[in-house]
């Protein structure tokens, strides 16, 4: 219904975003470890419950997914949802996931062991972190450079979807690199 929302951020506390769009203020609750500046875009997730009407907010079009994923598990409410995005980015997630770890994505609040346990069982296999262009050029450049395809891909996945050019990428992916080899 609401693909997005992009305007000016009028303030910003916990998990929750307040937009100032044409005077209205819009709220919309989002992962705690959401970077927010004084403009922003996400992209959104409307539930309406009962009398509640929530819009959540995520950086990208996968956040959003995993986040509708998520609420596709019995017993894995929007609260819930957000807070294992709170803990994990996107990547650490789907490796959670894709590992088994129950121990890990049971450190979340909310979370118990079985409900850890029926995560990953229902959606082990269904997950993956999409590999974008910035991604496939990022690996690419770091290759060029003479680093390993695995070091390339395992700094790629931290700095591709927190970067907007590749030349922001790279700068990040060189400063993860010397700080690994120090």
């Amino acid at each position: 219904m609401i693909e997005y929302i992009e305007g000016e951020v009028v303030d910003f506390y916990d998990n929750t975003v307040i937009f100032n769009l044409n005077g209205v203020g819009i709220k919309v609750i989002v992962p705690s470890n959401l970077q927010i500046q004084k403009y922003a875009k996400l992209y959104t997730y409307l539930i309406i419950k009962d009398e509640n009407i929530n819009l959540y907010g995520f950086n990208t079009k996968e956040d959003r997914e995993i986040f509708k994923k998520l609420l596709s598990v019995n017993n894995v409410g929007a609260k819930v949802a957000i807070n294992i995005l709170s803990h994990f980015k996107t990547e650490d997630l789907v490796d959670v996931i894709q590992n088994g770890d129950y121990k890990t994505l049971s450190m979340v609040h909310g979370v118990g062991k079985k409900t850890a346990q029926k995560i990953i069982l229902e959606l082990k296999g269904k997950l993956e972190f999409s590999r974008n262009n910035l991604y496939e050029d990022l690996v690419s450049a770091l290759i060029s450079y003479g680093y390993d395809k695995n070091l390339a891909e395992n700094i790629s996945k931290k700095v591709s979807n927190e970067s907007k050019t590749l030349q922001e990428a790279l700068k990040k992916a060189l400063t993860l690199i010397k700080e690994i080899e120090r």
